[in-house]
């Protein structure tokens, strides 16, 4: 997420920091810990290549609070992450909750990593700079490596804020947004969760009250192109439509968002900042 970011910590890494101040890492309910996942899922994924047990934690007898096993038995994650900082604190949360974790910073080395790596499950940003996006990559591994559980950790409430479809995320995916993000049980009960095809209450894109759920499909392009910066003449010319059209919609958005078009407050610029604390400030294209 290298753009629109400064070098003040956003909100989610600051909750992620306070998670490992915190080191409350949960267990599952055989006393093992919650990276060692036992869904069919997961047994199917591993077990059969390694000729691990189904649930090794309670065969060895491993313990509650005890996240250092190593070895074929712990779960492998994929973190595909850009930011620096964001990607370690993931590592150290993941390590700590007893997972086998690894870190590519773009898609290129997220494919290699997936060969070399071979993990249980990846998780996803979506916005990696320039390149290839993690949404990109999730649909070459959904095609290639079926058996990969996937998981979005982004900070787009939904993928219309990334300038796609909200039909884009591949099935059987979880979505979390990083803002959502404040309890270290909530992350690995989530990985957990996909890892044994049970995503559906870890999908924040489809929240109803997530941050701009009220905007259309087309509103919401209106409003990122105003994001980006552009006139409402650009953004008729990039969307095949009038100016006139483009004044209606951002009038549309104004009042789903509740500003009023006559006051102290300029609406376009409030408008555009709804956009951006929600989203972060979307990168212009080349």
């Amino acid at each position: 997420m290298t753009h629109g970011t400064s070098s003040r910590p956003n909100s989610s890494t600051s909750q992620l920091t306070i998670l490992l101040a915190t080191g409350a890492w949960p267990a599952a309910a055989d006393g093992s810990p919650m990276g060692l996942v036992c869904g069919k899922r997961a047994a199917e994924r591993r077990a059969p290549q390694r000729h691990a047990p189904v649930c090794p934690a309670r065969d060895m007898g491993v313990r509650s609070g005890h996240t250092g096993l190593v070895g074929p038995f712990r779960r492998r994650i994929l973190v595909v992450e850009d930011e620096a900082l964001m990607g370690a604190l993931l590592l150290q949360v993941l390590d700590a909750a007893g997972f086998d974790a690894r870190i590519a910073p773009d898609v290129i080395d997220a494919r290699r990593a997936v060969v070399e790596f071979d993990p249980d499950a990846a998780l996803l940003d979506i916005s990696l700079g320039e390149g290839p996006s993690g949404l990109d990559l999730a649909h070459v591994l959904r095609r290639q490596y079926p058996h990969i559980a996937l998981i979005f950790l982004t900070k787009h409430p939904d993928l219309r804020t990334a300038g796609v479809g909200v039909d884009q995320v591949p099935e059987g995916c979880g979505f979390l947004r990083k803002d959502m993000i404040s309890d270290s049980r909530y992350l690995i009960d989530a990985i957990d969760a996909v890892l044994v095809d049970e995503p559906r209450d870890y999908r924040h894109d489809l929240s109803p009250d997530r941050p701009l759920s009220q905007l259309t499909a087309g509103q919401m392009e209106v409003l990122r192109l105003a994001a980006q910066g552009l006139t409402n003449g650009a953004i008729a010319r990039a969307r095949g439509v009038s100016e006139r059209a483009v004044e209606r919609s951002l009038q549309l958005i104004f009042g789903h968002l509740g500003i009023e078009a006559k006051g102290d407050l300029n609406p376009r610029v409030e408008a555009v900042r709804h956009y951006v604390q929600a989203a972060g400030l979307p990168a212009r294209p080349r």
